[in-house]
């Protein structure tokens, strides 16, 4: 999941709720059309996500054009947070689904109109909502509601539920309401007691969870969620900036919660999910007290496994993919240890997948795309055998051509390899052998990084594969930072594709492959067509595995690192700092003495 921009719009909007957090802010109107332009620019530059929000954006006589700009600048999502009102005219909606919004986010209140109306204080707003809630679905467009959580509505959470499931909504949240604003103000009616509220926060959830509809809840603490943690928001949504008015911006919405937005007691510090609750909003305790909080004696990891364990098993098989690689490696490699099978204590499901083993090995890799969903879902004491089926009590997940599972496969065989120290050992070069390749070799590069051993100055052609450059700004803009100096130290112009040419593998003299066309699936098809290449470099913490099976395949030399064991404490304790280390760990150089390139079976 890629980072996204929060854009304020401005304050104006047509309901005047009455826990409206920003309702101290109206009198600030709204955003230029030009400022929320340049805003846009600037953050395209680091996000592939917009929201587009107020007050209420759709009542904005530009809001079409602002969709339209964000659209035109290739933002890959474009959400509109809203009241939903304005969608009650499906024509409205086929103007914004064309202009180029690709996600609606209305907010619903109450289960009926009496409720919803009295807490947006807008007579017919619960009409309009639903009726665009309907218009939207009926377009066929994902729609996601949030729902704020307060003392009028929780106890009808259930039967709101039970509404967005018969609305068919994809997603729904309940949110613990903020007191700001309109909530502070009116504190006394509308905050309720977190522990009052929880119960019913789950029976909503539940209701969801049933009907197979994705749910969470918002400004929960852990304590407060027991059976139901897997469900807790503020672990998926994706780091986040905002731009708005001044006192609005940050660079990490995650970094500014946490800081200034959520409060911690004593009791917390002893609490086993202590590293990944925030706490409830920084003004609750201020009015209600921190008594109902309460220290939960287990591990961080120890949040209900059966739901993630069943969406796992739901990952469909993919075609053009192969795991050859990775099961050879775990019958070698279990084989050279002497086990059937290994203990992950726990694996962390993430952009960079990590997983330690019961001995306190980690292996870490690169899941291109991350884990959608399950981005970020900790799974704790599961077995992986010889034949990399995923076990735990009792609960069996095959082995499956499916990316996101070769990236967990992948994090578990690198933690079981370091187990035995003298695999490692045995293969590692002091430093790289010269190349063996033509005088004037074809390179071919799947992944751009620069290479202090690849010969690139000796180089007839030079090829590089890498669909980041052509689908990811921030990925162009590395890469076309790295390749300036390429080529300054070089001399050498490079040809850039999206794709994988067999033809051009095929004629190459020197492969230097990342270590994520393991996980990713595509090592064996490239591997295949790689007949005439002397030399075969594989590259990057995916490709730490177990070097025979490598070696076996073709590969000459493996550069890689050995993860330090506390890899996984630092993803745990400090997630922004770990999805930000390029290569953990110490760096090695894995060979064999006289490799031979041979990629036949």
């Amino acid at each position: 999941m890629g980072k996204r921009v929060d854009i304020k719009t401005g304050f104006i909007c047509n309901n005047n709720c009455r826990f409206c957090v920003q309702a101290d802010n109206k009198c600030k109107g709204n955003r230029s059309l030009e400022g929320i332009k340049k805003d846009l620019e600037d953050s395209r530059k680091r996000c592939e996500g917009v929201v587009l929000t107020g007050g209420e954006v759709t009542i904005r006589k530009d809001f079409l054009d602002i969709v339209e700009y964000a659209k035109s600048l290739g933002y890959k999502t474009i959400q509109i947070q809203t009241n939903g009102r304005m969608f009650s005219s499906l024509n409205f909606c086929k103007k914004a689904i064309k202009a180029g919004a690709t996600e609606f986010s209305p907010a619903i209140h109450g289960y009926c109109a009496e409720q919803h109306d009295f807490l947006t204080r807008a007579p017919g707003s619960f009409r309009q909502t639903v009726q665009g809630i309907k218009n939207l679905k009926s377009l066929g467009q994902y729609v996601l509601t949030n729902t704020v959580v307060v003392k009028p509505n929780y106890r009808n959470l259930p039967d709101i539920a039970k509404l967005l499931v018969n609305l068919n909504v994809d997603q729904f949240q309940f949110a613990f309401v903020h007191p700001m604003g309109n909530a502070w103000n009116n504190f006394d009616s509308i905050v309720p007691s977190i522990s009052l509220a929880a119960p019913y926060i789950h029976n909503g959830l539940q209701i969801g969870i049933d009907a197979g509809k994705k749910v969470m809840a918002e400004a929960m603490p852990y304590c407060q969620m027991a059976g139901y943690e897997a469900y807790i928001s503020e672990k998926v949504i994706p780091e986040t900036e905002i731009r708005g008015q001044k006192h609005q911006n940050t660079d990490s919405f995650t970094k500014q919660r946490k800081e200034k937005g959520k409060a911690k007691f004593p009791q917390c510090d002893g609490c086993g999910y202590n590293p990944i609750c925030e706490g409830p909003w920084k003004e609750y305790p201020e009015k209600l007290g921190n008594k109902e909080f309460n220290t939960i004696k287990k591990h961080i990891a120890m949040v209900e496994q059966k739901p993630i364990f069943e969406k796992l098993s739901k990952l469909e098989t993919e075609e053009g993919i192969s795991g050859n690689i990775l099961k050879a490696t775990a019958k070698e490699l279990f084989e050279e240890l002497s086990v059937s099978k290994i203990l992950i204590k726990e694996a962390l499901l993430s952009f960079y997948p990590v997983a330690v083993n019961d001995k306190g090995f980690c292996g870490t890799c690169l899941c291109i795309g991350g884990w959608k969903e399950l981005e970020n879902e900790w799974l704790r004491d599961f077995y992986v055998d010889s034949e990399l089926n995923l076990k735990k009590d009792g609960f069996t997940i095959p082995f499956r051509n499916n990316a996101r599972l070769f990236s967990l496969y992948t994090a578990a065989l690198n933690s079981a390899a370091l187990i035995k120290s003298s695999i490692i050992k045995k293969n590692t070069l002091e430093e790289y052998p010269q190349e063996k390749s033509a005088e004037n070799p074809v390179i071919s590069q799947v992944g751009f990084a620069l290479h202090g051993f690849v010969e690139y100055s000796k180089a007839a052609e030079i090829h590089i594969f890498d669909r980041g450059f052509f689908t990811d700004h921030k990925r162009k803009q590395q890469i076309e930072k790295e390749y300036a100096k390429f080529k300054k130290e070089t001399g050498k112009e490079a040809f850039f594709y999206k794709e994988v040419k067999e033809d051009i593998i095929k004629k190459s003299d020197v492969l230097v492959l990342s270590g994520s066309t393991i996980p990713n699936g595509t090592f064996e098809s490239i591997i295949r067509n790689a007949l005439q290449a002397k030399m075969v470099f594989i590259f990057g913490r995916s490709a730490l595995l177990y070097p025979k099976a490598l070696f076996r395949k073709g590969v000459s030399i493996i550069t890689t690192t050995i993860p330090p064991k506390n890899l996984i404490d630092v993803a745990k304790s400090n997630y922004e700092k770990y999805i930000s280390m390029d290569q953990p760990g110490s760096k090695i150089i894995l060979g064999q003495k006289n490799a031979q390139h041979n990629n036949q079976e």
